[in-house]
């Protein structure tokens, strides 16, 4: 791959990463003001709180799972792996890269990953 591309990968990564570490500091802001912060709260506000705070989990645990792949990617760079298929060895296409910069598969080798996992579940 051109340093050039990779530079640019690089650069997208570190900021989605820098976005993603932000969003982990507004979270845990979030979760330590108490649930009755605003005042008197009946059954349906603390529901709700409860609810949104859920929620918040959800996106954190998601948010987390990204970060790994992108610290994943972002040493695959350091160690020249970024942009080949860990499955096949072949390399990945760039629009496959462009689409998911944290991708490990080529497009032929995900296809056939999707395929017996779909088979195995019927």
């Amino acid at each position: 791959m051109e340093k050039d591309m990779l530079r640019i990968f690089k650069s997208t990564l570190e900021t989605r990463l820098g976005e993603l570490l932000n969003n982990r500091q507004q979270y845990i802001s979030k979760l330590s003001v108490p649930l009755n912060g605003e005042g008197p709260m009946d059954e349906g506000d603390v529901a709700s709180s409860h609810q949104d705070r859920e929620l918040m989990h959800i996106l954190q645990y998601r948010n987390s799972t990204i970060i790994r792949k992108i610290r994943s990617a972002l040493l695959r760079m350091e160690s020249g792996e970024f942009g080949t298929c860990h499955e096949c060895s072949d390399p990945i296409s760039l629009g496959r890269l462009r689409a998911q910069p944290t991708t490990i598969l080529c497009l032929n080798c995900k296809r056939e990953l999707e395929l017996n996992s779909k088979t195995r579940a019927a």
